[in-house]
């Protein structure tokens, strides 16, 4: 029962994880389309489609990220609320947790907008700073929990 407070900060610290490798991926999708260069080829001759490997993956991770954070965010105040006995969304933290969830679920819609072939470069550009925003505001909304640390 005491580690039960700790549940949600390690949760958060893997959507962190999981928000980084997909920055990662979608600034390589980036510096190739930039680039404009053609794929390198494959062993076996064949064109390798590296740009459409780093959009699924991209997306993959993206949605997964979505979920992981979605979750967390659910959970924090349950674990607060209900084991804790704290008054739920009366921090900074809850501010920026809620502050950061509407922000990346803003740029998770545009993306997949973008991944269903419905977006523009606009779009493109608003994902971007959606995700980078979201990301900021993680790191605020991580530095506010370490107060509610039991």
């Amino acid at each position: 029962m005491r580690l039960i407070p700790y549940l949600h900060p390690l949760w958060q610290l893997g959507a962190l994880a999981l928000a980084l490798w997909t920055l990662r991926l979608g600034l390589r999708m980036r510096r190739l389309r930039q680039a404009g260069r053609r794929p390198p080829r494959a062993a076996s001759g064949a064109p390798a489609d590296e740009r459409l490997a780093l959009v699924r993956r991209h997306a993959r991770t993206g949605l997964t990220f979505l979920t992981v954070i979605a979750v967390g965010y659910s959970a924090g105040p349950v674990i607060l609320g209900l084991v804790r006995d704290k008054p739920v969304f009366g921090s900074a933290h809850a501010l920026f947790a809620t502050l950061t969830l509407v922000v990346v679920l803003s740029g998770g819609f545009l993306g997949y907008r973008l991944w269903r072939g419905h977006g523009s470069p606009r779009d493109r550009e608003l994902h971007a700073y959606c995700m980078g925003l979201g990301l900021f505001l993680l790191l605020i909304a991580a530095a506010f929990g370490l107060g509610l640390l039991p």
